[in-house]
């Protein structure tokens, strides 16, 4: 994806174009806008407000969103551990809010969201449903394991059909012994809560604003990956060689101590 910051001539109030190439599927910009339209409406997450979108690349030859621009400057990690305790401790504290919030809309499957066929006039669960996701075609899936097994299965044979995943291959032999137990239900899962889930929870996607005892984190971007999955997925996932925020140790007693689900599946270690 490319941002771009618009300019308007008439008031001088700043935009964001985010344009994403036509080589990505048209539910890639729809899945986001349904996303980001589910957050403002169900949480309190610090999400854009979406103006417009074309997903058919059809005027410029690419899919875009216009939304407005939200205040604030991305905070590295190497600047995230300087912190002093104190501040870097105020920030866990609201990213762990911003997984509470995630965690507590609970969904009978997995997939994508998609805007529904009334989303414009529906708000909330109602303006969108769950559909495969939108890159690979996977599920919707209805439990944790039903998912795991999918999902491996579909791994499996990219690593075997795919010339550019051919290093993967000498794996290939142990996920399909893995996945023959899943499938056969020799190795059972944990039952694990099917929860709303953001797909790239990094300090990358994360805008913060004020200095010292008032920083905060002002925004939670880049919501195309985001949808319904087991409750762990949002750790289990890698984020583009960007790690995690939420994969610290302090991050990690913090969702404990509240309650949440924060750590991967045990079923696969077994």
């Amino acid at each position: 994806n490319i941002s771009y910051v618009a300019v308007s001539r008439a008031d001088g109030k700043e935009y964001v174009i985010r344009a994403t190439k036509d080589s990505w599927p048209a539910e890639k910009v729809e899945c986001e806008m349904a996303c980001i339209r589910l957050m403002r409406t169900l949480t309190s997450l610090p999400v854009p407000t979406p103006l417009c979108w074309d997903a058919s690349a059809a005027q410029f030859g690419c899919r875009w969103i216009l939304m407005e621009k939200m205040e604030g400057r991305v905070m590295d990690a190497e600047e995230f551990d300087a912190l002093p305790e104190p501040q870097r401790a105020a920030l866990i504290d609201q990213m762990v809010g911003f997984i509470e919030e995630l965690q507590a809309l609970k969904w009978e499957s997995t997939g994508s969201f998609f805007p529904s066929a009334t989303a414009a006039e529906a708000a909330g669960r109602a303006a969108v449903t769950v559909g495969p996701y939108f890159d690979g075609n996977h599920g919707p899936f209805h439990s944790a394991q039903e998912f795991a097994t999918g999902m491996l299965r579909s791994s499996v044979a990219a690593a075997e059909e795919k010339p550019a995943l051919k290093p993967l291959l000498p794996h290939a032999t142990r996920a399909k012994v893995l996945l023959e137990h899943l499938a056969s239900g020799t190795v059972q899962l944990p039952d694990m809560p099917i929860v709303a889930f953001h797909g790239d929870f990094s300090l990358r996607n994360m805008l913060v604003q004020g200095e010292g005892a008032d920083l905060r984190i002002s925004a939670l971007l880049d919501w195309e990956w985001g949808g319904a999955k087991p409750a762990y997925c949002e750790w289990a996932d890698c984020s583009f060689g960007d790690p995690s925020a939420a994969n610290s140790q302090a991050f990690q007693a913090e969702a404990e101590r509240r309650g949440l689900i924060c750590q991967s599946s045990p079923g696969f270690a077994e």
